[in-house]
């Protein structure tokens, strides 16, 4: 079980997160009373990466006009890696992921990965890697948003797929940002 004078600065950070970064992670304070740092650490980490499924979804359909259908079959059944990701964000939105964004999150995926392949972790790297996770979650809310969003992490309010490509030339446009190989 997470030590309550440790945890209590990350309620604090997640307080101070955007609405609808709160909303998305809205079961993150419960889960951090009431659990040990793994069970935080899988609910995150698994909301993040289908955040970044979905801003890349909104961006193929947004920006490229992608039949939303066949956008969200690509991108579902591709296999993310971390630097692919940050490769076809930009090929996307035509903007990078910047540096210091990227840092914190490499910050919060070592801990994750150290909790996941079983390796101890302390009190201290258990806090710090948790509050790189959510500063990373602010940091991409607002690049998304700046970037051409809507933010993942939010209502998507004004999202309305309009005349889109044709499936046959939507998967062409899904090939070239690098959703299917070969």
């Amino acid at each position: 079980m997470a030590m309550q004078a440790k945890w209590k600065s990350l309620l604090t950070r997640f307080e101070a997160l955007p609405v609808g970064v709160k909303g998305y992670f809205h079961e993150y304070p419960s889960l951090l009373e009431n659990y040990s740092w793994n069970v935080s650490w899988g609910y995150l980490f698994s909301r993040l990466e289908a955040a970044h499924r979905l801003a890349l979804y909104l961006g193929v359909v947004k920006r490229h006009r992608v039949n939303a259908d066949k956008a969200w079959d690509a991108i579902d059944a591709w296999y993310m890696t971390r630097e692919d990701f940050d490769r076809i964000f930009k090929a996307i939105f035509e903007v990078e992921v910047p540096r210091p964004l990227a840092v914190t999150r490499k910050q919060a995926e070592t801990v994750r990965d150290r909790n996941f392949h079983g390796k101890d972790v302390d009190d201290p790297s258990q806090l710090t890697g948790q509050q790189a996770a959510l500063d990373y979650a602010d940091g991409f809310h607002t690049l998304a948003e700046g970037a051409g969003g809507p933010s993942p992490f939010g209502e998507l309010r004004g999202f309305a797929p309009g005349e889109k490509l044709s499936e046959a030339t939507s998967y062409l446009v899904l090939k070239g940002l690098g959703f299917y190989s070969k």
